[in-house]
């Protein structure tokens, strides 16, 4: 069992490998498909189609009741996908940009009755 950990590398604080191009990114934009709440808390996924006809589906990043259908997304990944023919996105998602509308999609634990109250 590890007792301690040291951190040697931390992809949210390497901005200049990004902005060098020594960590490749690659924008994929489109409009959001579907996003449903699925059975998983933890992993909230959605579709997507793609500007150039593809479908991708990925994990809702951040707030996910703002992934609504027909709204549109940019993802920003450390490494592009690596064909159309790939259903989901490849890498790492890097940042979101979700267009900006006051909609909201239910998230999973609102469907569900809150638990009652300890007596």
């Amino acid at each position: 069992m590890v007792k301690k950990w040291d951190l040697i590398y931390e992809l949210r604080t390497d901005n200049a490998a990004i902005e060098s191009g020594s960590i490749e990114r690659h924008i994929v934009e489109g409009t959001i498909a579907e996003a449903k709440p699925t059975s998983m808390p933890d992993r909230q996924e959605f579709r997507m189609r793609t500007d150039e006809g593809s479908e991708l589906t990925g994990v809702r990043h951040g707030d996910p009741t703002r992934y609504v259908e027909g709204l549109r997304i940019r993802l920003e990944c450390r490494s592009e996908h690596r064909s159309p023919e790939v259903a989901t996105t490849e890498g790492v998602v890097v940042a979101v940009w979700i267009e900006h509308s006051h909609k909201r999609t239910p998230f999973l634990h609102s469907l569900y009755p809150s638990p009652p109250a300890p007596i």
